[in-house]
């Protein structure tokens, strides 16, 4: 679904949205993406990063 819509994986993410999901979990950041309302940048590597 995210890449449907264009979005994610988000990195830069310190705290996670689920207590059921690690942020060692290989989805981790995808979960993310989909689950926090966020802005957010694109750094020079072209990874979405979340502002703070």
């Amino acid at each position: 679904m995210n890449r449907m819509f264009e979005r994610g994986p988000l990195q830069g993410v310190t705290a996670t949205s689920f207590t059921d999901v690690k942020a060692t979990n290989w989805a981790f950041d995808e979960i993310e993406e989909s689950a926090k309302s966020h802005a957010y940048f694109i750094d020079e590597d072209e990874n979405e990063q979340l502002s703070k």
